[in-house]
């Protein structure tokens, strides 16, 4: 039997093998073999049916025998009856019933291998324990997968992070830097940290609802709001054109995106999140897991978005654009690199203007990007960075931290 902490780091890279991939049960089942927790409780899972079918064939044989017996008996009273033994063989051959219960016998052969079924039980255990939501055959997460995939990508982070740049400045908890509770409430909301709820009203919420008290919902939730003399209001910029499919790209944005937000919501600073192709698109922070890389690259049209969402609010403004390839695409057309590289510059003297810094995270290191990644940090009083994959959610997480200390 596996620890139960096996089991946790196991939903925990399930759900990372689900994430950003967004195939139906059945494209799941068929690439199977470039998945590694998914495999294994498939496999499991393949080994159970066998077993289910071992466990069938015997009661169905069981079940066969004693039909024969009682046939038998039935046979032996006829010919002391003194029924013809002739007829008798004729029907005991052409007896229907036993040749279907033969039949169904037969029919349970050894299935080898693993099966679209192995692997749609697999799923459904996930979506039981609320991780992930099943629609016909597509599989998404759910705001509580996705919470639980943050989480840990914020722990492995951190990790990598002291590893990297030694324990100095780890995260402060939460109040040290000028947050506090007020007396106002608000309806919870995905991300809020448990420590904000307001138990007692909670209560009396949830009384109003069902006096009986037999359950809590979601919306029963109250929580603090809180101020904070500093606030860091930060965008997550990422492209999602086809190139980000390739080396882990996407995959490395989803994590960083969630990384991100729950720190954040942790420091009680803010998020938005904007993904673009020929257009841009804000979702929640959560939603990224469900992201799927495709179309060309409209850069101007991401930092446009941000930069507009950026008007209403107050606080240190940030953004990190994320991306691995030239832009190409102006208002949702493709006018190729020389055209579409003016409209970013444009954009990024925007944010100059208006006070937002910028990082411009580069997933690629092409010459010609080398340039415009330059061209664009000029601009907007930015800074240009060239990351792998593999490293992007520990620069982002400790480019924040440091961003949080400087504002204590």
């Amino acid at each position: 039997m596996r620890y139960c902490t096996a089991d946790v780091l196991e939903d925990v890279e399930l759900l990372r093998e689900i994430a950003g991939t967004q195939r139906s049960i059945e494209e799941i089942a068929e690439r199977i073999h470039e998945y590694d927790v998914m495999r294994r409780r498939a496999e499991e899972k393949a080994e159970e049916r066998l077993r289910e079918v071992d466990e069938e064939k015997e009661r169905r044989k069981e079940e066969l025998k004693r039909y024969d017996e009682e046939v038998s008996y039935a046979v032996i009273d006829r010919i002391m009856e003194g029924a013809s033994v002739e007829e008798l063989v004729k029907g005991v051959r052409e007896d229907r019933e036993r040749r279907e219960k033969e039949r169904r016998i037969i029919s349970l052969i050894w299935d080898y291998g693993i099966k679209r079924e192995d692997v749609e039980r697999v799923l459904r255990d996930f979506e039981d324990k609320g991780y992930i939501r099943i629609e016909g055959d597509a599989v998404n997460i759910t705001p509580k997968g996705a919470r639980k995939l943050a989480r840990r990508i914020v722990k492995e982070a951190l990790e990598r992070r002291s590893q990297i740049f030694g324990a100095i400045g780890a995260p402060k908890t939460l109040g040290r830097h000028g947050s506090k509770l007020s007396s106002f409430l608000r309806p919870y909301e995905f991300g809020d940290d448990y420590e904000l709820v307001s138990i007692e009203e909670t209560l009396l919420n949830a009384m109003q609802r069902d006096f009986s008290l037999r359950e809590l919902r979601e919306e029963d939730f109250l929580v603090h709001k809180t101020f904070h003399k500093k606030r860091i209001f930060a965008g997550l910029i990422i492209d999602k054109s086809g190139s980000m499919n390739y080396n882990r790209k996407m995959m490395a944005a989803i994590e960083a995106s969630l990384a991100l937000s729950e720190l954040m919501q942790k420091h009680s600073d803010k998020l938005k999140v904007f993904v673009f192709s020929e257009y841009a698109t804000e979702i929640p922070a959560w939603e990224i897991v469900k992201m799927r890389a495709g179309g060309n690259t409209g850069m101007a049209e991401g930092m446009k978005a941000f930069r507009l969402a950026a008007h209403r609010e107050e606080g240190e403004k940030h953004a990190y654009l994320l991306t691995d390839s030239e832009p190409n695409t102006e208002d949702g057309v493709y006018v190729g690199f020389k055209r579409a590289a003016k409209s970013v510059l444009r954009e990024a003297a925007k944010y100059r203007d208006e006070n937002i810094s910028l990082d411009i995270i580069m997933l690629d290191d092409k010459p010609h990007l080398r340039r415009l990644a330059s061209m664009l940090a000029r601009e907007s009083l930015g800074r240009v960075f060239f990351a792998k994959p593999e490293d992007l959610t520990t620069f982002v997480v400790e480019d924040y931290l440091k961003m949080r200390r400087r504002l204590a």
